[in-house]
């Protein structure tokens, strides 16, 4: 959720000499539907299962693989299973206030929408996004590696210092 996943996700792909894939991207080329048109045609249970189905796709492919995972993924126990005898899991941790920075510029987050259907904007996209990173946090504290990254790192410098992690970790 605007982490920055998606830019860290193929610089580290890259690093590792590994693939790079982005579960929101899969699940869309799966179902021929954005994000946002599977969560107001059919919810958002259909679209936890449609991203568990492309999960366990892509957990189970032989070759080494960064995946970037949409912001409710980690929630399910499932998932996180999934995940742990595949690989090593990352949270990557961005404060609430930088996120709402980033978010305000995107107009496509189904759990950051108001009553009218339109992106919340200033506090009320503040206090949701505070609202689901606390939520959030008991799953994501379960990842292998807790990966905080303020304003201050470029994403170089932030892969740099997670491949040092991960070396750490067994990688």
């Amino acid at each position: 959720m605007g982490s920055g996943k998606s830019k860290l996700g193929p610089l580290l792909a890259k690093s590792l000499g590994w693939e790079f894939q982005d579960l929101d991207t899969l699940i869309e080329a799966d179902s021929g539907l954005s994000v946002s048109q599977v969560f107001s045609r059919f919810g958002e249970a259909h679209f936890r299962t449609l991203e568990r189905r492309v999960l366990e796709a892509v957990t189970g492919q032989a070759k080494p693989v960064v995946v970037a995972l949409g912001g409710g993924a980690y929630l399910s126990e499932e998932n996180r299973e999934m995940l742990r005898s595949s690989g090593t899991t990352v949270w990557l941790d961005v404060p609430a206030r930088i996120l709402s920075t980033r978010l305000a510029r995107k107009s496509h987050r189904p759990l950051l929408l108001g009553a009218d259907g339109m992106m919340l904007q200033g506090e009320a996209l503040r206090a949701r996004v505070s609202e689901l990173l606390e939520a959030r946090r008991p799953a994501y504290a379960q990842a292998d590696l807790h990966f905080v990254w303020t304003a201050d790192k470029r994403p170089r410098e932030l892969v740099a210092s997670l491949l040092s992690q991960l070396r750490g970790h067994g990688l």
